[in-house]
């Protein structure tokens, strides 16, 4: 079974920055997370044919712990923790975290669907 792929990104202050937290076949166990680095807020544009995954959005402030963090979906206005279809657009106030991930858990035993997950952060 082919590993997740895991991606990084640092973001530089007073810079928008635009990138894929995930983008693969194997969504179960998929993680994603990159440094917030001073952004305010950030949308996250989750595409893709999974269904049976749930995707769960973590923060993590200066004791570096991950904790789930609220969104917004942008299409029914309903606020998660976690989002269980696709497509979905979702928005975050990022301010105060330090790093920001998702990680993909199964909600059946199997799932072949594919993920992926695009962000935008702004200062």
């Amino acid at each position: 079974m082919a590993r997740s792929r895991f991606q990084r990104n640092i973001i530089r202050d007073n810079v928008t920055y635009n990138g894929t937290l995930v983008n693969t076949t194997t969504v179960v166990g998929a993680t994603g997370t990159f440094d917030v680095g001073g952004r305010k807020s950030m949308t996250l544009d989750i595409v893709g044919t999974a269904i049976t995954p749930t995707i769960w959005f973590y923060g993590a402030g200066a004791s570096t712990t991950p904790r789930n963090i609220t969104g917004q979906n942008l299409t029914t206005s309903a606020t998660a923790v976690s989002a269980s279809s696709t497509p979905t657009l979702w928005s975050f106030d990022v301010r105060g975290i330090t790093t920001f991930s998702v990680v993909c858990t199964p909600t059946s035993p199997v799932s072949t669907s594919n993920v992926a997950i695009y962000y935008k952060a702004v200062p």
